[in-house]
């Protein structure tokens, strides 16, 4: 019996090992360049929004980060920068059927927004419906101007009423959130 558990063992750790080693080398190997440039050409072909970013990186356990992004709509003057985008989903919380989603958002003069979500996967699997069961911010410093203006240049590019669209263009939104 002594050397079926010894066997087991060995057995063990060598899939252990082998498993290990095949995760390093597909996480070091994967080809990040492609990812970015598949991402940023769905983004343009489902939204119309052109995105670029510099880098795009893998974050452990389940994320990725982004470096240097743009995004911009033809037609709408204005632009929103960022110097990193970092996207988490939890891992102890998909054991619980949640989907725990963390985004963070850096602006190049260091403002930040970190959002915290988590949603009930079971109602969207089975009847598409979004259950939000939690959402958390975080500012600091963010210059939320940026923001708005960007969504609202597009909301007057898109809205069909000439009354709303001409009002909305000529809003101007200034401020930081601490």
């Amino acid at each position: 019996m002594g050397i079926f558990k010894n066997k087991f063992v060995k057995l063990s750790c060598y899939l252990g090992f082998f498993l290990c080693c095949t995760v390093v080398f597909v996480y070091l190997t994967f080809p990040y360049a492609v990812l970015k440039e598949s991402l940023t050409s769905m983004i343009r072909k489902e939204s119309g929004f052109l995105v670029s970013m510099e880098e795009l990186r893998p974050s452990l356990p389940l994320g990725i980060k982004a470096k240097n992004i743009s995004i911009s709509k033809r037609g709408n003057s204005n632009e929103l920068e960022f110097r990193r985008i970092k996207l988490n989903i939890s891992v102890f919380k998909l054991l619980v059927a949640r989907l725990g989603i963390h985004l963070s958002l850096e602006e190049s003069s260091k403002g930040s927004l970190e959002l915290d979500n988590s949603i009930k996967i079971l109602p969207m699997i089975s009847s598409n419906k979004l259950e939000i069961v939690k959402i958390r911010s975080k500012l600091k410093n963010f210059e939320v101007n940026k923001l708005i203006a960007f969504g609202l240049g597009e909301a007057a590019r898109t809205a069909i009423n000439p009354l709303v669209k001409s009002s909305i263009g000529i809003l101007n939104v200034e401020g930081k959130l601490n």
